[in-house]
């Protein structure tokens, strides 16, 4: 990726994605540019809030759609812009993932911690209005590298749109110190001969959709998963 170039503040400030030097042995990043999408809330010493955009992904079909995300995203309360990440606000952010129990219904979720962050300057046109009454921002973008230890052996199976990897991946989180379990899939077909073997080193470069499901008794319970585009063996 090349560095990109945005506004902070009416100055150009670059956040040097693709700057920094490759991917630790194990490890998540995260790049989203989005706005957001609802108003954001202390917790702790966290502000917690979600960035949401839409972005333009090819489908397994290899038609192009214009696709909506939201991401929750967790920032150090005592960061130089944590007052300034507001309702609508456009903005750039770099970050890990984080995976979390909800509280309420012990399930897990996926987060992103930013570790850096700049404001947008976009035109009040690039905001979409969605049906709860948030934000998304027009020509947003989200990618996601991961790299991991394999939990099980992973191999092809039948899917409506075709073919398709799973597999989970043991990410450390930003310390190191706590583990990350993220689901992986692939419907990359030059993907599928390789097989991905428990204990295996693997980095998957692609998006992370949350998705919801509902369970027993009409209950929603949501997952995030990792929309590989790329997948490398270490």
């Amino acid at each position: 990726m090349k560095g990109f170039l945005f506004v902070f503040g009416g100055s150009p400030a670059p956040l040097t994605w693709g700057m920094r030097p490759p991917l630790a042995d194990f490890g998540s990043d995260v790049y989203l540019i989005g706005a957001v999408a609802r108003q954001p809330e202390f917790r702790g010493t966290q502000l917690a809030f979600v960035v949401a955009g839409e972005e333009r992904v090819r489908m397994p079909s290899g038609e192009f759609r214009e696709m909506a995300f939201y991401q929750r995203c967790l920032l150090d309360r005592q960061h130089p812009a944590a007052k300034a990440v507001l309702y609508g606000q456009a903005l750039a952010l770099e970050g890990t993932l984080l995976a979390t129990k909800n509280q309420f219904n012990n399930h897990m979720k996926v987060v992103v911690v930013a570790s850096d962050l700049r404001l947008l300057e976009r035109p009040a046109s690039d905001l979409i209005r969605d049906a709860g009454g948030g934000y998304r921002l027009k020509r947003g973008y989200q990618q996601v590298i991961i790299s991991g230890r394999a939990s099980d052996n992973a191999v092809p199976i039948a899917n409506d749109n075709g073919p398709m990897l799973t597999f989970s991946l043991a990410v450390p989180g930003g310390a190191g110190t706590q583990i990350n379990w993220i689901e992986v899939k692939s419907f990359m077909t030059n993907h599928l001969e390789m097989m991905v073997h428990r204990g295996q080193r693997v980095v998957a470069r692609g998006r992370l959709w949350n998705r919801d499901k509902y369970i027993g008794n009409g209950r929603r319970h949501t997952f995030s998963v990792i929309d590989a585009g790329e997948i490398g063996q270490g």
